[in-house]
């Protein structure tokens, strides 16, 4: 991917401003289990990108039902 196609992307998302909360939160999901599954790659653990996002998703349901 070159610059030019980086600025392209960036004025379209731009224009989509403000993005809705459900667009907000799936980014900010996707974002935050890809850094959990690449730390824990980078440290030799060996689970799969989807049971990384198991057991965040277990982990979070409960985190809200303790609160």
């Amino acid at each position: 991917m070159n610059f030019q196609e980086i600025d392209v992307k960036k004025k379209r998302l731009d224009q989509a401003h403000p993005l809705p909360v459900y667009s907000v939160t799936s980014l900010l999901n996707h974002v935050l289990i890809d850094r959990a599954y690449n730390l824990n790659a980078i440290e030799g653990n060996t689970l799969s990108i989807s049971e990384k996002k198991s057991g965040i998703r277990r982990n979070d349901c409960r985190w809200k039902n303790d609160a």
